[in-house]
């Protein structure tokens, strides 16, 4: 599963696997592995922290390899729509929709919530007739038809349909993603089940199982990406779904849509393959993007990630926990009003009492609310960004945090930090905090070493470039005059123009804006800084 996550394909699990030989199943591992579930399980991260707990030591001659998970590739859920009022509730007519006339078709009567044997075996003609004339419909169907008796993927005759189950969703977030798939996929029902899930049948048209299996795989990833997580064990194509009409308990399984199969659109798997396909900007007129809130007035937007930079003791933390005081209450940062919301603070650095002296000065300086402030405490703890980002993935869903401040970034990894592969993998991984839960992030780097009077915001951090250029904005603390505490607080930001720098002074652990230092009186034409010893 870790390999499947890291983007390595199923010729490298096979020669791993084949040390074995006693065990070792090639065919067997190929089955496997297509049943991987692209958008979760156990990934590079968590192997990484499971062999580091262990006392693993990564080999010294790594190199340049990279040891973080690429970009996870979970999406958000889609926003929740209402389910649409039945369409009909008419069995036989669905099935003549569906499947040719003399198409034999499985249909299995529920016993105890679950299919009774194996059912019976009909022609859609015959059954659909039985139907019309009174009798009960079934609560299954197999979504292909059968070349005899038997519920097996080897009775399977036609590989028409896949169906596709997302339950891990509530049903609005499950319509919502399933009739906006339908634009693009050849859905040709959606049926509700009568309990928790949509049944949603793919119109495939494979050949065989080998083209069905692929055709399947591709089907799943696709949803997958758009924040649809599809229950695998769907896949095989002997696989029962629900039968509007039926009734499941005091429920009604109803047909919420239906498409014939000659006006869907059709199956294309190269498109499906394509991570995104692009937009026109037609259609960004008739339908534009939503503008993002902002967070910090004229500044960042909401679903941005944020680096704070700055030299060892230039107030980096400081800053986080003002803008968390900030935020929690809705009060101004550096002189720009913020969002209000709730905040999450990881701390990797501070004693518990070191980090509450802080905040106990800083919260009361703000009027913050200290109800929405979360801080996690993990200077003891040790965390990888594996094991960080398993921990977070419980935590947001339950705060809604509207940022999540990490303090300070280096504690979560031993890369080379000059090292632009290793970094951009790190970042990409750690960004996945914003993609999943539509929360900003902030985060803390530390400056290089030597003299940056030259030097510009974004090559200031310490290491690879990429730490300055990939984040949406940066907030860098300059240290100006050591003795008044006089600090230059620059902001580089991707979506607005350049910024004038704010400056404050650090008075017993809060930041108060301060006026800008008096124009150099020599005739250098500079102005002249203060040397920092």
């Amino acid at each position: 599963m870790a390999l499947h996550a890291a983007g390595a394909s199923v010729d490298d699990w096979i020669a791993w696997s084949a040390a074995d030989a006693e065990r070792f199943d090639e065919a067997g591992c190929r089955r496997r592995w297509n049943g991987f579930d692209a958008g979760g399980g156990v990934g590079p991260g968590t192997l990484w922290h499971m062999a580091r707990a262990r006392g693993w030591t990564p080999p010294p001659d790594s190199g340049n390899f990279s040891r973080f998970t690429p970009a996870r590739k979970r999406a958000r859920p889609p926003e929740p729509a209402p389910l649409p009022r039945p369409v009909s509730t008419d069995a036989a007519a669905w099935l003549r929709v569906l499947f040719p006339a003399e198409a034999l078709v499985r249909h299995v009567c529920e016993t105890d919530g679950h299919p009774a044997g194996l059912g019976d075996v009909s022609t859609v003609t015959a059954l659909a007739d039985a139907l019309e004339a009174g009798m009960e419909p079934p609560q299954y169907i197999g979504i292909n038809p059968m070349s005899g008796p038997g519920g097996r993927d080897a009775d399977v005759e036609k590989f028409l349909y896949c169906l596709v189950e997302c339950d891990s969703l509530d049903l609005e977030r499950q319509w919502a993603g399933l009739s906006e798939a339908a634009t693009v996929l050849p859905i040709v029902s959606i049926v509700y089940s009568g309990g928790r899930s949509l049944h949603a049948l793919v119109r495939v048209d494979a050949t065989d199982r080998a083209q069905y299996d692929e055709r399947v795989r591709v089907v799943y990833d696709w949803i997958e990406r758009r924040g649809l997580p599809v229950d695998r064990a769907c896949k095989n194509p002997s696989r029962l779904t629900r039968v509007p009409g039926a009734r499941r308990g005091g429920a009604t399984q109803d047909l919420l849509y239906l498409r014939p199969p000659d006006q869907c659109p059709p199956l294309d798997i190269d498109t499906l393959r394509v991570t995104r396909w692009p937009v026109t900007l037609s259609e960004w007129v008739a339908r534009p993007p939503a503008r993002r809130p902002w967070l910090i007035e004229g500044i960042v937007r909401g679903r941005t990630v944020m680096c704070v930079a700055g030299r060892a003791k230039a107030g980096k933390s400081f800053a986080c926990m003002h803008l968390a005081a900030a935020i929690s209450c809705g009060e101004k940062f550096l002189d720009r009003p913020c969002a209000s919301g709730a905040v999450l603070h990881v701390d990797l650095e501070l004693h518990d009492d070191t980090l509450w002296s802080r905040y106990e000065r800083i919260a009361s300086y703000h009027g913050a609310a200290l109800d929405r402030i979360h801080v996690l405490p993990m200077r003891d703890h040790a965390p990888d960004l594996g094991g960080l980002l398993e921990d977070l993935g419980v935590i947001i869903p339950r705060l809604r945090p509207a940022i999540v401040i990490i303090d300070p970034v280096y504690r979560l990894t031993d890369l080379d930090e000059i090292d632009a592969r290793q970094v951009t993998a790190f970042l990409r991984d750690l960004y996945a905090v914003t993609r999943e839960h539509d929360t900003s992030l902030v985060y803390t780097h530390h400056h290089r070493k030597g003299s940056l009077q030259e030097t510009s915001a974004v090559d200031r951090p310490s290491g690879s470039g990429v730490w300055g250029r990939m984040p949406d904005a940066m907030l860098d603390l300059t240290v100006e005059d050591e003795d008044s505490r006089l600090i230059r607080a620059e902001w580089v930001v991707r979506e607005v123009p350049p910024q004038p720098p704010t400056w404050v002074r650090f008075t017993d652990g809060l930041f108060v804006t301060a006026d800008p230092p008096e124009p150099p009186a020599d005739n250098s034409g500079r102005r002249r800084r203060v040397r920092i010893s």
